[in-house]
């Protein structure tokens, strides 16, 4: 009633709620315009995480990290990526990422470019990625195209016929976040695949599940007989380097590898 009465007497005395649907609206509508912006101004930042040995920390690779400036902070593809794909903004963001990465390659070693699962499977994506590392002169090797494990799952004809196009044009591929899929041990065992990269739940619960040091243990041994090098992701703890390199998994990425940007060694 109180309500009513400031409504007919002109008082505004009271606001009305905003729902988690209008709140959820408002941040939408904001993302998209920054990715839109994004895109516009191909303001996209690349930061570089080393892959190491994790014996003696050799330098085998460099992961590819796409970032968008907030300030005097950076967001991280966990946080935007997201939005791109609700938005149909993600083969745009890809080929700008990659464009940007091609432009601009590290000297030292050779960088993993991570393609979305959106991407891949958007017929209007098309074959842009083979069409535009063929049309570039950066030497082959110092080239590694990344596909997430879960575009395998949402068509896995497609992603494989891309894989083998690019190993044809003389890049080597590698897929990430091995081990979330039920079918990891027949797509390796099938694939042209160069590097697999373990996901980090089985490296964070290496020590002390046994369940996930037999995964290690019979994906270690299937990638010696495909001649496929296994990468094991979010690598933080002395005691997650021992287990791996006890399992029989030799390179690592993560922060106590180094920090992305980063050259140094913890």
């Amino acid at each position: 009633d109180g309500i009513r009465d400031d409504l007919v007497t002109g008082v505004q005395t009271c606001a009305l709620p905003i729902s988690p649907l209008t709140e959820w609206i408002a941040t939408a509508r904001q993302w998209r315009e920054r990715l839109e912006t994004t895109l516009a101004t191909r303001s996209i930042t690349l930061f570089h995480q080393p892959i190491r040995a994790l014996d003696d920390g050799a330098l085998l690779a460099h992961e590819t990290l796409a970032r968008i400036r907030d300030g005097d902070s950076f967001l991280t593809a966990g946080a935007f990526f997201p939005f791109a794909e609700r938005f149909d903004l993600a083969g745009e963001l890809d080929i700008l990422i990659a464009s940007a990465l091609l432009a601009d390659l590290p000297e030292d070693v050779p960088a993993f470019l991570n393609l979305s699962s959106r991407s891949i499977v958007d017929p209007a994506f098309g074959v842009w990625p083979t069409d535009a590392l063929q049309a570039s002169s950066i030497p082959r090797d110092r080239l590694i195209i990344e596909f997430p494990e879960l575009a395998l799952q949402v068509d896995r004809d497609r992603t494989a016929d891309l894989m083998r196009m690019d190993v044809a044009a003389g890049y080597r591929i590698s897929i990430d976040h091995v081990g979330t899929s039920s079918t990891t041990f027949e797509y390796l065992g099938q694939l042209p695949l160069s590097f697999a990269k373990v996901d980090r739940m089985y490296v964070h619960g290496l020590t002390d599940s046994a369940e996930n040091r037999l995964l290690l243990t019979t994906l270690v041994q299937l990638a010696r007989t495909r001649n496929i090098v296994l990468i094991a992701e979010g690598v933080e703890t002395r005691q997650e380097r021992a287990g791996l390199l006890d399992a029989g998994v030799h390179f690592g990425l993560g922060f106590l590898l180094g920090e992305p940007g980063s050259d140094r060694m913890s």
